[in-house]
């Protein structure tokens, strides 16, 4: 028996892809809330799953890039989905469900002993595989030492009623607020999804930033904790994390359902076939490792080298390139252009 602890679009891929008998434990009497999430999904999703055109909100062909008086606006080479979580989840778990799993809701997992996950209504459940898919918080990995010195940005996001939408644009802006970016992610004509996330100070940058929007209403607030990716130990004994509570996101993005499902498959490819996960999970890591490089990167300019950034992209056709390929993102576009425009180590 392999018990999945969370039901959010990472546990319900890895359990309909799973062979042996699986039960997926959720902590809510619904799957797909609260939402925390930007609902963005880049192309390689269409590798691991067919989306439901149920739950697209939105597309979105085009990407512009904002800092201090610059901008650029380029179309990407695939275009990317807005989802609605709760149908996007919800749907994932319909997989799951296809494939005989079963659901428990309401079960609030607080410990692990003599292989029984143990609730915090004091039940408990035995199994011969736990893996945590209970995301940014992840008990499973405070609970069984795999915890190991996380760090987060804070996430502040709002979806609101605002005006000049173009509905088929994201915008990045970089100046926002040091150590990540802000956000602008149209649901139609006049919905949107802004954001931002930092290290401190949310609240301060979050005042400042708003202001830039003529925001009409608030519908609803969505903020939480980013984990921010490093590697860690993913396995203890019988015990796995995967998704966010396996630190599996971009830092250059923040975007963990494509990467958490990548690794979700990676896993379940394990557990299917006797494999192993550490050795399995090492061409995913790769990836997120180079995200984080450039992030790091990334992070070290002000807001005046920022616009020297988005002068040079303009005479950089990033639409030629896929966003999901490992180098192909944002540093390497910029490193391969630098001698053409007299710019050494500017990122790298």
């Amino acid at each position: 028996m392999i018990g999945i602890v969370g039901g959010g679009p990472v546990g319900n891929y890895l359990a309909s892809l799973l062979k042996e008998e699986c039960v997926i434990y959720e902590e809510h009497d619904k799957v797909g809330k609260p939402i925390q999430c930007t609902g963005i999904l880049t192309d390689d999703i269409n590798k691991l799953i067919k989306v439901k055109k149920s739950t697209i909100v939105n597309e979105i062909s085009k990407i512009r890039l904002n800092a201090g008086g610059e901008n650029y606006k380029f179309s990407i080479k695939e275009k990317e989905i807005i989802v609605n979580r709760e149908k996007f989840d919800n749907s994932i778990l319909d997989l799951a469900l296809k494939n005989g799993v079963k659901v428990k809701h309401n079960k609030n997992f607080r410990d692990f002993k003599d292989n029984k996950i143990i609730f915090e209504d004091r039940s408990s459940e035995k199994v011969n595989i736990l893996v945590g898919a209970d995301g940014h918080k992840s008990h499973v990995a405070r609970k069984t030492g795999l915890w190991q010195d996380r760090k987060f940005w804070r996430g502040i996001q709002i979806k609101a009623e605002i005006d000049n939408l173009e509905k088929d644009t994201y915008d990045v802006f970089f100046d926002a607020c040091p150590d990540f970016f802000g956000w602008c992610v149209p649901e139609n004509d006049n919905v949107a999804r802004i954001g931002l996330g930092t290290l401190e100070n949310a609240g301060e940058h979050w005042k400042k930033f708003i202001k830039r929007f003529d925001v009409k209403k608030i519908l609803c607030y969505e903020s939480g904790p980013i984990p921010i990716w490093k590697k860690i130990n993913l396995r203890k004994d019988n015990v796995y994390l995967v998704g966010d509570a396996g630190l599996q996101l971009k830092n250059i993005s923040g975007g963990g359902i494509v990467p958490g499902m990548k690794g979700a498959k990676v896993l379940a490819d394990c557990l299917n076939n006797g494999k192993d996960y550490e050795k399995e999970i090492k061409k995913l890591n790769k990836e997120l490792w180079f995200s984080d490089y450039v992030r790091r990167k990334l992070n070290k300019l002000d807001v005046n080298k920022y616009e020297e950034l988005i002068k040079i992209l303009r005479d950089v056709d990033l639409g030629k390139y896929n966003r999901d390929e490992p180098f192909g993102s944002l540093g390497i576009f910029v490193n391969l252009k630098l001698a053409k425009f007299g710019i050494k180590n500017f990122l790298f």
